[in-house]
């Protein structure tokens, strides 16, 4: 179970947003692809950064589709830019 310190209508609204941003079409699903699973092994045994075997499944599909990624997880952030990838923070 997931403990957020968010109440119930912060949540919503939240969850409203994220569905109108998938609606409108701002993210795109992507399969993912046995060399998805490649990159992210071959990042992870570099052992050059603290990526996790998600956020390296994450970049590896962002670098796929040449997406920009954005995320206020600096660790991920760095990890994308060390790896030669487009990444920034939202304030950025």
């Amino acid at each position: 179970m997931l403990y957020f310190d968010t109440s119930a209508p912060q949540v919503n609204r939240i969850e409203s947003a994220f569905q109108d941003d998938v609606r409108s079409g701002r993210f795109v699903r992507c399969m993912l692809e046995p060399v998805h699973f490649q990159r992210a092994v071959y990042w992870i045994s570099m052992r050059k950064t603290s990526l996790r075997t998600l956020d390296a499944l994450h970049l590896a599909v962002a670098e796929h589709h040449d997406a920009c990624l954005i995320s206020d997880d600096t660790a991920l952030v760095s990890a994308a830019t060390f790896f030669g990838l487009q990444a920034r923070s939202p304030q950025a």
